[in-house]
């Protein structure tokens, strides 16, 4: 009997991440393929790694950026609130669903404002997939060629900044100064040729 309990709520997670999966890609493809399929994919390695609740960490994951391009509102706040109309519907526990939306709502916060694993853990994965990701994430950008590289560059340090897990940060430094120091150069680039 425990492996068919097991077996259900393995299954139950899968198809409540495919769900999510879906949700967010018909409604910000570019975003989904750009940025938040990394996070998810870097979040549930980290939760592999550091522990959390896995269906918080990969439902925050998925649904960091939901409120992105809606309203006046900060996309946190219109996230946090799409979120938990979402979850609710998917039937998680209403503990679960206040935890998603503390990690939605603090995903962009300063790493000192982070007090869960899970915060933590979905943090570091939007920063990290910001960093080393950067050349997709860059599409998102509609900026001119010539401003894309500021852009990236400005959005490599926020990313960086974001992770707050310290040894995940050391490993993630050799990509950010990498990528810092071409898209530095690039800026340079472009600087001298529109003087």
């Amino acid at each position: 009997m425990m492996g068919v309990i097991y077996y259900s709520k393995f299954y139950w997670v899968a198809m409540a991440d495919e769900k999510l999966k879906k949700i967010v890609y018909q409604a910000h493809p570019n975003e989904y393929v750009c940025h938040v399929a990394f996070v998810y994919k870097i979040a549930l390695d980290l939760q592999k790694r550091f522990g959390g609740n896995r269906r918080v960490i990969a439902a925050a994951a998925l649904l960091h950026d939901h409120g992105r391009g809606h309203h006046d509102k900060p996309h946190q706040e219109l996230g946090a609130a799409l979120a938990r109309k979402i979850l609710k519907k998917l039937n998680y526990q209403n503990d679960e669903i206040e935890q998603v939306v503390t990690c939605i709502l603090n995903h962009s916060a300063r790493a000192s404002a982070k007090s869960s694993i899970e915060e933590k853990i979905v943090s570091s994965a939007d920063g990290a997939a910001q960093v080393i990701y950067s050349p997709l994430f860059g599409l998102l950008s509609k900026k001119e060629p010539c401003e894309k590289s500021a852009w990236v560059l400005k959005h490599l340090a926020k990313g960086f900044a974001k992770i707050s897990l310290p040894e995940f940060k050391q490993e993630v430094a050799p990509f950010y100064q990498q990528l810092k120091s071409i898209n530095c150069e690039s800026v340079k680039v472009f600087r001298s040729i529109t003087k």
